[in-house]
């Protein structure tokens, strides 16, 4: 008796590659808004100018402020001086939990 095998891994991959790009724009979005509650606020324009965008693969992201001084003010510019503020990086901190214990895969 013939046994005819129906290989659906092509399909298989493609469905999980595209429910990660999907979490991971989700993640993305979620730490930008975290980011701009995060960052410091003096007129708001630092706040106004986080985003993200998708530099190629779906698999990466950015997330980036749109001022020319919102790497000194993340990374600091000495530490005697000016120490940094990493609100991104407590942006992402923040959203890690939610992410780990959620989603399709959880």
């Amino acid at each position: 008796m013939p046994v005819e095998i129906n290989d659906r891994t092509a399909d298989v991959l493609t469905t999980v590659k595209n429910l990660t790009a999907q979490r991971f724009k989700e993640f993305t979005q979620t730490v930008v808004e975290i980011a701009k509650e995060e960052a410091p606020f003096i007129t708001g324009n630092l706040r106004r100018s986080i985003n993200h965008d998708q530099p190629g693969s779906e698999l990466k992201r950015r997330v980036f402020t749109q001022t020319n001084y919102g790497g000194y003010v993340h990374e600091g510019v000495d530490s005697r001086k000016q120490p940094g503020n990493p609100f991104i990086t407590r942006a992402i901190d923040r959203a890690l939990p939610e992410f780990n214990d959620s989603g399709p895969w959880a």
